[in-house]
């Protein structure tokens, strides 16, 4: 699969608005630091008995 310009340049629109939409919230820092975290599960979480 390979990206097209076109989707590219839809993306990086939307990459704009998005960090707009960041940077204004009040809690910009903490929001930054949330979606640069990867997603772990601790010895005593079980995958099959949470609820999302």
């Amino acid at each position: 699969y390979t990206v097209s310009d076109t989707r590219k340049e839809d993306q990086k629109i939307v990459d704009k608005q998005i960090r707009a939409s960041i940077k204004s919230h009040p809690d910009s820092k903490i929001l930054h630091a949330y979606l640069r975290s990867l997603f772990s599960l601790g010895k005593r979480d079980y995958p099959h008995k949470m609820i999302f």
